[in-house]
C-alpha cells in the first residue's frame, strides 16, 4: 500500500478518535492518558512525513545514523522552510488537542469505544510505525518503491516482531564464513597503476536511462561507453547515504551504529577494526588524499579517512582558503567547478612526485532536494530549466568529463585508474518521483584512459564489492570484507551475503573497537576527555562492561537540564553487567544522592554491585589497579 494511503488512512481515523473523545464521559486522568497517545501517534506521523523529505523512504537507516552520530556540517539552509513548517505544526497540533477536549462531553455510550478503537486504526495505519517496524525487523528494503506491506502476512510479521512477539529467523551463514580480511598481492608484471576515486553525489544509474532522462547525462554517457561498467549495483541496508556508501565502498561492509545516542560521534575512531582500501594501499607505498567540499566533521567522514590510511584528508575547512571568491560556496560546501579545479591541480602535483597514489574526491552539487548548479552552467540549463536537481546533474555530468578529459591529456594518464560511481541512490528531490518510476541502480564505471575498454556487466552486484572488484585495474588481486570482484564468478557467495546482511550487525558493530579493560585511565575535563586502555574518547560517558568483560560506550551530549542523564541505560542493563560513568557530580548527584553536587565524579556500579563514587580532580589519572578496583574485578578475571 502506497505510504500516501496510509498517511491519510491514519489521519482520518486519528481525527475521528479525537472527535469521539470530544462526546465520551470519561475522566480527567483517562483523558490525559489519551493525550499521551496522541503526542506519540503524532510524533511518529510527523518524525516519518519529516524524514521521508529527505530520504524518499520515511525513517530508515539513514535517519537513524544521522540522529545518533549529529548534524554538524550539515546543509541547514536548505531546510528552514520543511524544519518551519514541522514546527509550526507541533503549535497547531497542541492548540487542536486542547480545543477539542476541552469541549462539551455527552452521554454518547459508543463514543469512548469509537474513540479507542479509531486511535488503535491510527496507530496500525502510522506509516512511522511502519518505519521502526521495518528497522526492527531489518527488512529495510520493502518500502523502496513507497510501498508497505498492510494487511499481507510479512506485513503483520514486522509489527509483531517491532513488539517481539515474532521470532525472526536466523541468518544460515556465519558472518566470518564470508567476511574476507584484505590482503593485496601484485598481479601485473606492469606494476601498479594510480587511482582516481570520484563519489558522484546522489547521481544514480537511473539517470542515464534515456526514456526517462534524454540527454542528461551524454558526457557520462561516453565515458561509460569506454569503460567497464556495472549495471546491477543495488543499494543495501546501511549503504544509503554518503559514510555509509564510503564505508561499504572502501571497507566492504554496511555501516552500523550501535544501537545507543551518539555513541560514535565521542569517539576518536571510526571502525577502527575494520580493514579498508585505503589501509591495505597504505601498506603498499601509495599516497592517499581525500579532498570534497563538504565539512569533514559531517558524519565522521574526516575520522573516516584520517583513521584508514590517508595521508591529508580535506574538507570545506581546508579548502575554502583556497577560494578566490571566499563567497562562492553552497550550503553543503565547494561548488563542483571549484573542487575539481582544485582536484585536478592536486592530481597533478602528486602525479609529478613519481609515487604512487589514490586521489579520492565526493561532488556536492547533485545533494538533495534540489541540487546546486555551478556558476559555470549557469547557461546549460536541462530542457525547460525548472527542475533544479536536473540543471544540477546536467551540470556535474560536463564538469566531471572536463576534468576526466584533463586526466587524459596529462602525460600522466596512462599509468592512472579513474573510478566514478555514486554514493547511494538519490533521496527525496525533485525529480524522486521520475525516478521512482523505473528500477534503480547505482552508477559504477572504471575508466582506464590508456585502454578505453568497453565492457558492461551484468551481475547482480552492490557497493560493498567495489573496492574488490577495482584492485585488477591498478594491478592487485585480493578480497575485501563482505565485497566481490564482480568480474569473477561469484554469484552465489553475493546472494548469501545479501540473504544474510541483517543478521550480522552484532558482528558488524564489533568493528568499531570500544575499549578494552586494563592498562591506566586518565581523565581530563578541561578537553572533555577520557583516555581507557589507550583509546580516546569524549566525556560525559558510560562505560558499559558486560560478563565476558568486553564493553560498549554511552554518551548523551544533546541532554539538558536536571533530568539525571543515564539513568536510562543503566536501568537498562544486563544484571550480570557493570558500569562505569564519567561525568559532573551535580549529574551523578541526581543518580545517587551520596555524590556531592560540584566538582567531578566517577561512578561505578551495576544491578548486582554496589554503586561507587569516587570524586576527582579535573585532571585525573588512575593506575591500572585502581581502576579494576573501582569496577570490582581482579586482573585473573581480565
Amino acid at each position: 500500500m502506497p505510504a500516501s494511503y496510509l498517511l491519510l488512512i491514519a489521519l482520518l481515523a486519528f481525527l475521528l478518535s479525537v472527535y469521539s473523545l470530544r462526546y465520551s464521559v470519561v475522566s480527567k486522568f483517562f483523558k490525559r492518558l489519551v493525550v499521551f497517545f496522541y503526542s506519540l501517534w503524532f510524533v511518529l506521523f510527523v518524525t516519518h512525513v519529516s524524514s521521508d523529505y529527505f530520504t524518499g523512504e520515511g525513517i530508515n537507516d539513514a535517519v537513524v545514523y544521522h540522529l545518533r552520530y549529529g548534524l554538524g556540517g550539515a546543509g541547514y539552509w536548505e531546510y528552514v522552510a520543511p524544519v518551519s513548517i514541522l514546527i509550526f505544526a507541533f503549535f497547531l497540533f497542541f492548540a487542536f488537542i486542547y480545543k477539542m477536549l476541552s469541549g462539551c462531553a455527552s452521554s454518547f455510550r459508543v463514543a469512548p469505544l469509537l474513540s479507542f478503537m479509531s486511535l488503535l486504526a491510527a496507530f496500525l495505519f502510522n506509516p512511522g510505525a511502519w518505519d521502526l517496524a521495518r528497522l526492527k525487523s531489518g527488512e529495510q528494503n520493502v518500502a523502496a518503491a513507497g510501498d508497505y506491506p498492510i494487511f499481507v502476512a510479512d506485513g503483520w510479521k514486522m509489527i509483531a516482531g517491532l513488539f517481539g512477539l515474532v521470532e525472526v529467523a536466523r541468518a544460515d551463514s556465519d558472518f566470518y564464513d564470508s567476511y574476507q580480511i584484505a590482503e593485496l598481492i601484485p598481479s601485473s608484471s606492469k606494476g601498479t597503476k594510480n587511482l582516481v576515486f570520484i563519489y558522484l553525489e546522489s547521481l544514480e544509474r537511473t539517470y542515464f536511462n534515456e526514456s526517462l532522462f534524454p540527454g542528461l547525462v551524454d558526457n557520462l554517457k561516453e565515458i561509460e561507453g569506454n569503460s567497464v561498467h556495472f549495471t546491477n549495483i543495488v543499494q543495501l541496508d546501511g549503504t544509503g547515504w554518503t559514510i555509509g556508501g564510503m564505508t561499504a565502498s572502501l571497507c566492504g561492509i554496511p555501516l552500523v551504529a550501535p544501537s545507543h545516542h551518539n555513541s560514535m560521534s565521542g569517539m576518536s575512531t571510526f571502525l577502527k577494526g575494520a580493514t579498508c582500501l585505503g589501509d591495505v594501499l597504505s601498506k603498499q607505498g601509495y599516497e592517499l588524499n581525500y579532498m570534497a567540499g563538504a565539512k569533514l566533521s559531517f558524519a565522521g567522514k574526516g575520522k573516516f579517512f584520517s583513521g584508514h590510511g590517508f595521508n591529508k584528508v580535506e574538507g570545506l575547512e581546508e579548502l575554502g582558503p583556497k577560494l578566490l571568491d571566499a563567497s562562492y560556496i553552497s550550503t553543503w560546501g565547494l561548488y563542483d567547478d571549484t573542487l575539481l579545479d582544485l582536484l585536478f591541480q592536486r592530481y597533478l602535483s602528486l602525479s609529478q612526485t613519481g609515487r604512487k597514489f589514490a586521489l579520492f574526491s565526493l561532488t556536492l552539487d547533485t545533494h538533495a532536494p534540489r541540487g546546486h548548479a555551478a556558476r559555470s552552467c549557469e547557461d546549460k540549463l536541462y530542457g525547460d530549466g525548472k527542475n533544479q536537481i536536473l540543471n544540477a546533474v546536467k551540470c556535474t555530468d560536463l564538469l566531471v568529463s572536463q576534468f576526466v578529459e584533463k586526466i587524459e591529456a596529462s602525460p600522466y594518464s596512462e599509468n592512472t585508474v579513474i573510478v566514478l560511481m555514486s554514493d547511494h541512490l538519490a533521496m527525496y528531490n525533485t525529480a524522486y518521483d521520475i525516478l521512482e518510476s523505473a528500477e534503480r541502480r547505482n552508477f559504477f564505471a572504471i575508466y582506464d584512459p590508456s585502454k578505453k575498454e568497453a565492457k558492461k556487466i551484468d551481475k547482480l552486484g552492490s557497493t560493498l564489492d567495489v573496492a574488490p572488484t577495482l584492485l585488477p585495474f591498478i594491478g592487485f588481486h585480493g578480497r575485501l570484507g563482505l565485497g566481490r570482484n564482480l568480474l569473477d564468478n561469484v554469484e552465489a557467495e553475493i546472494k548469501v551475503v545479501h540473504r544474510n546482511l541483517r543478521f550480522w550487525d552484532d558482528d558488524i558493530m564489533s568493528f568499531w573497537e570500544f575499549p578494552a579493560l586494563g592498562g591506566e585511565v586518565s581523565v581530563d575535563w578541561e578537553e572533555e576527555k577520557a583516555v581507557i586502555n589507550g583509546q580516546v574518547i569524549r566525556i560525559p560517558a558510560m562505560l558499559e562492561i558486560r560478563p565476558d568483560f568486553s564493553t560498549t560506550l554511552r554518551f548523551l551530549f544533546d541532554q539538558t537540564g536536571g533530568y539525571p542523564r543515564f539513568v536510562g541505560h543503566i536501568n537498562n542493563l544486563d544484571p550480570q553487567s557493570r558500569f562505569v560513568l564519567f561525568d559532573r557530580c551535580r549529574t551523578i548527584h541526581d543518580i545517587d544522592s551520596r555524590a556531592p553536587t560540584k566538582g567531578f565524579c566517577v561512578l561505578a556500579g551495576g544491578k548486582s554491585l554496589p554503586n561507587k563514587i569516587k570524586v576527582i580532580d579535573k585532571i585525573f589519572d588512575f593506575s591500572e589497579s585502581e581502576f579494576r578496583q573501582l569496577i570490582g574485578v581482579d586482573s585473573k578475571q581480565l
